[in-house]
């Protein structure tokens, strides 16, 4: 059976994106799984069911062809149609630490595979800097509502790391192209675990906000 976002969200078929969102984090902030009482995989659907609905483009294919839309593609003419033995492969497995996996150029894998590229002759890999590690922490309201964050990389370069509403402790971002860089290469990605600190104090400001949205009927 196919997932129904909108009687996830609790919401019509018609909801506006303000409709949407309120549901949203009125359900986020309940079934968070590090809040007492909390439920990891309602939590899970509850973000699956906003990332697709808070998407004009997603939506609109949702609205279409169901919860399967994202596959569509791969089923009329994806990459495995062409090659005997991979239809119906799963990549989305492929994951380290929470972020996707990359794997690069497909013409390089094929070439690894066949002796050859996707076009029947040999290229050369481009040679990739090291993927780089770090860590960040956010307040619990920050995990449910999203939040932008600065970071300084190598003591110079400021970086800005948009951070999800409705992400779980633990999580890992992942920024393509901003890890290790390399002369005459692609450099690496860095990989950001998000830390959400939970504590009995709150800040005058965060109180404020969840009062707001207590209001709000949120």
């Amino acid at each position: 059976m196919q997932k129904d976002y909108y009687n996830i969200l609790g919401v019509n078929k018609g909801a506006s994106k303000e409709e949407i969102k309120k549901a949203f984090y009125k359900l986020a902030h309940k079934h968070h799984p590090d809040k007492k009482g909390g439920n990891e995989a309602t939590f899970k659907q509850v973000n699956e069911a906003y990332q697709v609905l808070s998407d004009d483009a997603k939506r609109s294919k949702y609205d279409q062809y169901g919860a399967g839309f994202e596959n569509m593609g791969q089923q009329q003419g994806g990459y495995g149609r062409g090659f005997g033995g991979f239809e119906g492969f799963d990549f989305s497995g492929f994951q380290n630490g929470g972020a996707e996996f990359d794997f690069g150029n497909l013409n390089d894998i094929f070439s690894d595979f066949f002796g050859g590229g996707m076009g029947g002759f040999r290229t050369t890999r481009t040679p990739r800097g090291r993927n780089m590690q770090t860590e960040i922490n956010i307040s619990m309201v920050d995990s449910i509502l999203g939040v932008e964050k600065k970071m300084i990389l190598g003591g110079h370069k400021e970086i800005t790391i948009k951070i999800p509403a409705g992400i779980q402790n633990g999580q890992t971002l992942k920024m393509t192209g901003y890890g290790e860089e390399i002369k005459n290469g692609k450099p690496g990605d860095l990989l950001i675990r998000v830390n959400v600190k939970f504590t009995h104090k709150i800040s005058p400001k965060a109180r404020e906000l969840l009062e707001q949205l207590k209001k709000e009927g949120i």
